[in-house]
């Protein structure tokens, strides 16, 4: 085991400190397991969110994305061996308040669910001031994850233009004119890597190359 990480059965929300509807899960079983997750649905009119991770292991860093603000979330993990077995399982009751930050209210009149494509709606949300905050919500209207840099030290002024990008690896990348500089983040709002553009200025898109 990594004694660097704390995996005596911890519950960390918002780890980073700038995606307050995510929490990390940090687990150890005794086996190798896979992870199956569910985000029970805040009504009936909505599904369950369920996410299979897919990675057989010991040591666990369960993200959990896709939290309800004003709800007393119930999130439900399965840790499943190699025959198919469930060997542990945790239900984790997750109260996320009001973000109290500036986003924009959702409303479907009409939603024909047989009708759309699978999963939820990113937004590149510009605001009423900086920082940019995207967001995606669900098939019901209901923001289901946001970044909020509000209180990071270089991108408390985040203005991204065109909006943020989603790479292969299922993280975000986007461009800040205010930094001149590109930032990869994770879904859990951490920045993973910085590119400086130097004497080059940031504007408009980032396209991944193939």
């Amino acid at each position: 085991p990594n004694p660097s990480l704390p995996f005596v059965d911890t519950l960390i929300v918002n780890e980073s400190g700038f995606s307050p509807l995510t929490a990390t899960n940090y687990f150890q079983t005794s086996v190798e397991t896979k992870v199956e997750m569910t985000i029970r649905a805040k009504t009936t009119n909505d599904q369950d969110f369920v996410h299979h991770f897919n990675d057989f292991k010991t040591q666990h860093s369960t993200p959990i994305l896709g939290l309800y603000q004003n709800h007393n979330n119930v999130v439900l993990l399965k840790y499943i061996n190699r025959t198919g077995q469930t060997v542990q399982e945790q239900t984790h009751l997750i109260q996320i308040d009001s973000l109290g930050i500036d986003l924009p209210e959702v409303t479907i009149s009409r939603a024909r669910i047989a009708d759309m494509s699978p999963g939820w709606t990113l937004v590149n949300y510009f605001g009423k001031a900086f920082p940019n905050r995207p967001f995606i919500f669900d098939n019901q209207g209901n923001i289901r994850w946001v970044l909020d840099y509000a209180t990071h030290s270089e991108l408390n002024s985040l203005r991204y233009d065109n909006g943020v990008e989603q790479l292969s690896n299922g993280n975000f990348i986007f461009g800040d004119i205010q930094s001149n500089a590109l930032y990869e983040v994770n879904m859990l709002g951490a920045v993973v890597k910085k590119y400086d553009l130097g004497v080059y200025a940031y504007h408009h898109q980032i396209i991944e190359s193939k």
